[in-house]
């Protein structure tokens, strides 16, 4: 029952990190042509600033921790990154795809999902078959050896999905995995 539990926290824990509303507010234009949202400071190039003049200065929006600026956004440091620690976290812990959930890519977390799902079903199947045969109308216990070639593929297969999480928390921890967005990951 703590199991189920701790399922749906974890669940819940997901889903209010996915559908977090990211309220973007313009606090103030850097140069007066670059919009900067409360999330980031507006950066003045002072060596530029002190040799020439004001119009020729640079300055840029420069986003908090955690915030980036994306192509799509019309103010600077709107975009809330996805925590690599909390996707690595979920990735190690739960498994199944749940850090590709986490970060927005549905499709490679559902892809994951689905093929350990069936492995383990495909298993207990086989597993349950290869206890009972049919006799007369009742169902007896099978004595001996039941180990057959389906057995070593299934067997296979659980290494296969095994080795697939080990790579997927590695890549989880080296930040290699791009959001659903295509931008990075905050760094732990």
């Amino acid at each position: 029952m703590n199991f189920l539990y701790s399922f749906f926290f974890v669940i819940i824990l997901v889903k209010s990190q996915i559908f977090k509303v990211n309220k973007c507010e313009r606090a103030s234009f850097c140069n007066k042509i670059i919009p900067c949202s409360t999330n980031g400071n507006c950066f003045v190039d002072l060596f530029q600033y002190y040799n020439s003049t004001y119009m020729n200065v640079t300055s840029d929006c420069v986003c908090d921790s955690g915030y980036i600026s994306t192509p799509g956004d019309s103010v600077r440091c709107c975009y809330k990154q996805k925590s690599q620690l909390f996707a690595f976290i979920l990735e190690f812990s739960l498994g199944f795809g749940f850090g590709h959930f986490y970060v927005g890519n549905s499709t490679l977390g559902t892809v994951k999902l689905c093929g350990c799902l069936l492995i383990v079903a495909i298993v207990c199947f086989i597993g349950i078959l290869s206890c009972y045969k049919e006799g007369d109308f009742d169902v007896e216990f099978k004595k001996g050896n039941t180990t057959s070639g389906t057995t070593y593929l299934l067997y296979g297969a659980v290494i296969l999905f095994a080795v697939w999480q080990i790579i997927d928390c590695v890549l989880f921890g080296i930040n290699f995995y791009l959001d659903g967005n295509g931008s990075m990951l905050h760094e732990w």
